[in-house]
């Protein structure tokens, strides 16, 4: 009889076993999404980055510049923190990002702009990735995020929260 330590877990051989052990971890990824605003000599656009690795990372938003003409960045769970980067961590199989999302910023009147939100769908993980307005992850799907590459946001210089909800298959 042969002993064999593999991870902490102990395994008597008597005879060939073939073993499999499906993964219970998500694949690793990582992304970009982007804004773009009205074109202006400030701030016109943004990025946050977000995705699935083994250790978390954050990295917190610089301040906002004079003038600016739209802005995105990624809340914390506590709200009390504002990031551009949030990695998660891969061990679980469903991830959600809140996107707070200003589509005018401070410069020109006080109406309604048009901004354009845009990833790259080939980015994601193998799974379903949607965007959900709100920010509690169960509002209206605004795109199926694997098959199309951006959305319009349409709004006046106030945050709007939309959801990326991440499911791995």
């Amino acid at each position: 009889m042969k002993t064999i330590f593999i991870k902490k877990i102990l395994f008597m051989c008597t005879s060939i076993l073939l073993l499999t052990c499906n993964s219970l971890m998500a694949e690793n990824w990582q992304t970009q999404i982007h804004i773009q605003g009205q074109e202006i000599k400030g701030m016109f656009k943004s990025e946050v980055t977000i995705g699935v690795q083994a250790k978390k990372s954050t990295m917190e938003a610089p301040p906002l510049p004079p003038i600016y003409s739209c802005r995105m960045y990624l809340p914390s769970e506590s709200w009390m923190k504002q990031y551009t980067q949030w990695i998660k961590t891969n061990e679980t199989k469903q991830h959600q990002w809140i996107l707070a999302i200003n589509p005018h910023g401070n410069y020109g009147p006080p109406m309604d702009i048009t901004s354009r939100l845009s990833w790259d769908p080939k980015s994601f993980g193998p799974g379903k990735v949607v965007l959900k307005k709100g920010w509690q992850g169960d509002g209206d799907i605004l795109a199926d995020m694997k098959t199309v590459s951006s959305i319009d946001i349409v709004g006046s210089n106030m945050d709007q929260y939309v959801t990326i909800v991440y499911s791995e298959k």
